[in-house]
């Protein structure tokens, strides 16, 4: 219904906006913020709608010069939708605080809706990559593949969900980063997979639940190596996907799973049994490549044997 440029000051007191629609963002109201000098008193917003967020009011730009004072008192949001983030308020900018206390005081929040909000329905772009899956902080030479997961984020902290994410799906990178460190993967049911260097890339399915799962994935490194496990969006294809933050982990190689010591094995470590890695007890011995993928070992003579051969010889 409104879209406001505020040069100087601006104060809407009182008025009704009810049953307006928005393509994109703000069904009631959008506002571009320029300086603090805007109020809503006593305004009710009910029954608006907007297509991507912010179902009643939307609110471009940064909050920051505003963000120490109030300047929404008053105010009614109820039963305002949107199909993306923020029922009742929805902001361009993710630099907002947890809850949004500042924004508006004395104001009543009732039945607003959205894919994705807080509890009072608000909203903001997508801010950033957060992992879904459990990122250990150590790991061993001889590990099973892992399975990475990361969803995006908004600026509350709000997972992002929703039909305009499976309109406009995005694509997420896992690179690796350390000493000789490398990943493996394979294609398989969760997407399209391929390896360049020591990069992991997957499109993003069509879900509306905003989760990218990775295929199941094996690091190779030396032992006793960190490695720097990072994820990153590729080319968005929505504005709203623009300013999305890289999420990163770190990861410990430590030794082998009980029973197997690491060896150098070139650029990396492999793990192979104990008893053949110190030379005593060989029969049956093997080793372990990276991801618990065995390799045969042609086992040696028994030590018995040997020692008896030995014996035949020195008489």
């Amino acid at each position: 219904a409104v879209l406001q440029e505020v040069p100087y000051y601006l104060e809407v007191a009182g008025c009704v906006f009810e049953h307006n629609k928005a393509h994109a963002a703000g069904g009631a109201v959008s506002y571009l913020l320029t300086l603090p000098v805007a109020t809503l008193l006593n305004a009710s917003f009910i029954r608006n709608t907007a297509e991507l967020y912010a179902g009643a009011l939307g609110v471009y730009g940064s909050p920051s010069p505003f963000w120490s004072c109030s300047w929404c008192v008053g105010c009614t949001f109820e039963e305002n939708a949107c199909a993306g983030g923020g029922g009742s308020v929805g902001w361009s900018d993710t630099n907002v605080d947890d809850d949004g206390p500042e924004f508006c005081s004395e104001c009543r929040f009732a039945n607003n809706t959205a894919a994705y909000q807080t509890s009072l329905g608000y909203a903001t772009i997508p801010g950033g990559l957060v992992q879904t899956s459990r990122c250990p902080s150590t790991t061993t030479v001889d590990a099973a593949p892992f399975v990475f997961e990361v969803a995006l984020e908004d600026g509350f902290g709000t997972l992002v969900r929703g039909e305009f994410i499976a309109a406009e799906p995005y694509a997420v990178e896992l690179r690796v980063s350390g000493d000789d460190t490398e990943l493996y993967a394979d294609e398989g049911e969760h997407g399209l997979c391929t390896i360049e260097g020591s990069a992991v890339r997957m499109a993003r399915g069509n879900n509306t639940d905003g989760v990218a799962a990775f295929p199941p994935v094996t690091l190779s490194a030396h032992d006793r190596v960190t490695c720097l496990i990072h994820f990153s969006t590729l080319e968005p294809t929505s504005w709203m996907l623009a300013r999305v933050r890289d999420s990163t982990c770190n990861m410990t190689v430590q030794g082998c799973s009980a029973g197997f010591d690491a060896e150098s094995n070139g650029n990396v470590s492999r793990c192979v049994e104990a008893a053949t890695a110190s030379g005593s007890g060989g029969g049956g011995g093997g080793d372990r490549g990276v991801g618990g993928v065995a390799v045969p070992v042609v086992p040696g003579p028994p030590l018995l044997e040997l020692f008896f051969v030995l014996w035949l010889r020195s008489v």
